[in-house]
């Protein structure tokens, strides 16, 4: 999802739902689901890479990243819901 976060961010459009569309809501000037897609299948490998999480992370007060033990453990869990994916392919 982090993609989407990225999209949504990089827009140039004056508001950013209106860089935004797919079959459930289609907001005029919106882009095609391809599109929409692409930043978030590019980007949610990438962003669970621990140089990432520890550059992105940051305490809203004291601006400390993250403890490395919670950044190994949110790298591991990358992996987390592909069971449940594999699932729904042989359901």
């Amino acid at each position: 999802e982090f993609g989407h976060i990225m999209h949504a961010l990089c827009t140039r459009a004056r508001y950013s739902r209106h860089s935004w569309a797919w079959d459930a809501v289609p907001w005029a000037g919106g882009v095609e689901g391809d599109i929409l897609e692409a930043p978030s299948q590019m980007l949610e490998n990438w962003v669970y890479q621990p140089s990432v999480l520890r550059r992105l992370s940051s305490h809203h007060v004291t601006g400390d990243s993250l403890p490395s033990e919670l950044i190994v453990k949110l790298s591991e869990l990358q992996s987390a819901t592909n069971g449940r994916f594999s699932c729904l392919y042989t359901t």
